[in-house]
């Protein structure tokens, strides 16, 4: 099984951004993920494919120091993603099945609440909201309240909130489901 991530990056001292070596994780009797290896070089594309309940979702949070492993190393721009999770956090953009948007919201305001959580400047993230946006074709929807959106505008907007800062590694879980066959082509390109 090839398990691996959407798009990375290196760091500047040329570690491998991420390397999972023989990881085990098991919930209770369940085994997970048996010896899962694989690394992750800056600027791959990389999927992970496996039926539902094969791991792949508890491999990013492991990734991202939400879980922790029975067995194995990961390491994450050379960092134990549990010791250094904060650290490691910050430098991702993620994409959960949820979309985790304020449905209460404006689109806008959404992105707005999500690039100042990561520190980006106003005049930065101002500008990027609008190019995203424009880019998915949902510009015209800036100042709408997201509560009644389709699943698929809902996934839109958490896409353009994963990329928005501008992430050294963006991880997706699930990215296409809900979206139509444009935005996928969008998505990928």
């Amino acid at each position: 099984m090839r398990d691996t991530t959407p798009l990375v990056m290196k760091e500047k001292n040329n570690q491998h951004t991420i390397c999972v070596t023989d990881v085990c994780k098991s919930f209770g009797t369940k085994s997970v993920l048996n010896g899962v290896n694989f690394t992750i070089h800056a600027g791959e594309i990389t999927a992970l494919l496996g039926h539902n309940g094969a791991g792949k979702t508890t491999l990013l949070r492991i990734i991202l120091g939400l879980v922790d492993i029975d067995n194995g190393e990961v390491s994450v721009f050379g960092e134990n993603p549990l010791s250094s999770g904060e650290r490691i956090r910050k430098d991702c953009g993620v994409l959960c099945e949820d979309t985790g948007l304020y449905e209460s919201l404006t689109v806008y305001d959404n992105l707005k609440f999500f690039a100042e959580i990561y520190g980006c400047p106003k005049q930065e993230y101002e500008e990027q909201i609008d190019i995203l946006l424009e880019r998915f074709d949902i510009l015209e929807t800036k100042y709408q309240i997201i509560k009644n959106f389709s699943m698929g505008m809902k996934k839109k907007v958490a896409i353009i909130r994963t990329i928005l800062h501008n992430p050294k590694i963006v991880l997706l879980d699930e990215p296409v489901n809900s979206l139509d066959p444009v935005s996928i082509l969008t998505l990928h390109d």
